[in-house]
């Protein structure tokens, strides 16, 4: 946000130490689904493999709802990538997650924005990935996918995929998915959702990295 004019006057909400979060959802760079995108669900999605560098990008109707590596930005099995990086975007209206981290490691996703998307929004996948960097990320209005899951402790019954819903945490999504903690997560913020960050512990990995050891 650019000012031209000197602010004339402060404005505290309740007290001086009131705080909220200002997230600018507009890029001059858009890439959007078509306009029958919400019919269906299924809009666009960029996924990355080799190296992956996007920053500065506005990202609408994007993701395929319920349909795995389908999302709106995607790192996909890249190894060690420290070259990589997802920066100052937004994700706006995705039907299926918001920026995703899959088998790759040492990237950094960093002062990104999500406003009313589907399922787990910053996403872990399998729970190998390590060393990346989350950093001052915003994710708003996180809606999850079939009946929402319940519980009145630490703990949940036990759920299976179905074909309405292939990943069961999703029914709990909240704004950041951080399936193995050996990465820096610091500075980000989330509001709506089941949660606002959710840090499940897995027994060994899952998906496309199931069996490594």
């Amino acid at each position: 946000v650019q000012f031209t004019e000197l602010i004339r006057f402060y404005h505290h909400a309740h007290a001086d130490d009131y705080q909220t979060e200002i997230g600018l959802l507009s890029r001059r760079i858009v890439v959007q689904g078509d306009l029958t995108s919400d019919s269906t669900a299924m809009g666009g999605h960029i996924m990355m493999m080799g190296e992956g560098r996007i920053a500065g990008v506005q990202a609408i109707r994007m993701g395929q709802n319920n349909t795995l590596a389908r999302y709106p930005l995607h790192f996909h099995m890249m190894g060690i990538n420290p070259q990589s990086y997802m920066t100052d975007n937004s994700v706006v209206d995705a039907y299926f997650r918001c920026y995703t981290i899959h088998g790759t490691h040492n990237t950094v996703v960093s002062r990104n924005v999500a406003f009313d998307t589907t399922g787990h929004c910053f996403y872990i996948e399998d729970g190998v990935e390590e060393n990346n960097t989350i950093s001052y990320n915003l994710a708003v209005k996180v809606d999850e996918i079939g009946n929402i899951l319940t519980s009145c402790s630490q703990f949940m019954a036990s759920e299976v995929a179905t074909p309405q819903r292939v990943l069961p945490a999703d029914g709990a999504a909240g704004g950041f998915y951080i399936s193995n903690l050996y990465n820096r997560v610091f500075g980000n913020a989330a509001s709506g959702g089941w949660t606002g960050f959710a840090l499940p512990s897995f027994e060994s990995p899952s998906g496309l990295s199931r069996n490594l050891s």
